[in-house]
């Protein structure tokens, strides 16, 4: 049901409030950006990164490049089960439960990717469109526990 002070189109809804100025906000955010930038750069030459990383809200979208080639995958996060209140921000470390996700379309691109960039998303996806990872976020590092061990992703300016 679409109540009195909105408008559907599809399967889009734009809220037409009196005391904003005339305009579609569907695609405002609600929160700014975080400025928390977490990136890691493996041996053997890939590099896997997240900007803005918002430790309240999912997904974390996550760039993967490896010889002038990138690939986007998904950081799906829940906040783990607790049994009191967590403090706003990073304080203290957040444990999540959660997956990374990629299309199989880009899955089935890879034969023509470079070899770094495969062999990063064997470790990172299993070539699976959706893995499941816990996480640990904290201000100093996000760590995905990978079933190969974590890899953690450190702060960036």
């Amino acid at each position: 049901m679409i109540r009195p002070g909105t408008a559907r189109e599809g399967n889009r809804i734009t809220i037409l409030d009196p005391w904003l100025p005339g305009g579609d906000y569907t695609a405002e955010t609600l929160a700014a950006p975080t400025g928390l930038n977490y990136a890691y750069t493996d041996p053997s030459g890939w590099t896997l990164e997240t900007r803005d990383f918002d430790y309240a809200a999912s997904p974390a979208p996550l760039r993967l490049c490896a010889e002038n080639a990138c690939l986007d995958l998904n950081l799906e996060l829940v906040d783990g089960l607790r049994s009191f209140r967590t403090p706003d921000g990073l304080t203290a470390p957040r444990t999540y439960t959660g997956a990374i996700t990629i299309l199989q379309e880009t899955l089935d691109s890879l034969a023509t990717a470079p070899a770094p960039l495969v062999r990063a998303i064997r470790l990172l996806t299993d070539t699976t469109p959706l893995r499941e990872i816990t996480a640990t976020a904290s201000l100093g590092d996000l760590t995905i526990h990978l079933p190969t061990g974590p890899l953690a992703l450190r702060r960036q300016p």
